[in-house]
């Protein structure tokens, strides 16, 4: 995950039960998770089916194809 976030990429988790998908951008996740983590070890939970078997890429961001995109901010809960 650290060298997505050095090459300022968007990690997206598609659920593979319902197929809900977020993206983030690399950086906020490596701040929040260990930056040595590989992006298929993320303890990403869906949050529609509430499943863990989330399929995650990661892709350089096209700010000029993709201006709908919504990319969330991962935040710590206590």
């Amino acid at each position: 995950m650290g060298e997505a976030a050095r090459a300022e990429m968007l990690v997206t988790a598609r659920c593979r039960g319902c197929g809900h998908a977020a993206s983030f951008l690399a950086s906020d996740l490596a701040s929040v998770a260990d930056p040595a983590l590989a992006l298929d070890r993320l303890p990403f939970r869906c949050r529609e089916c509430r499943l863990r078997d989330c399929e995650v890429n990661a892709e350089e961001i096209e700010r000029d194809r993709r201006p709908g995109i919504v990319i969330w901010r991962p935040t710590r809960l206590r």
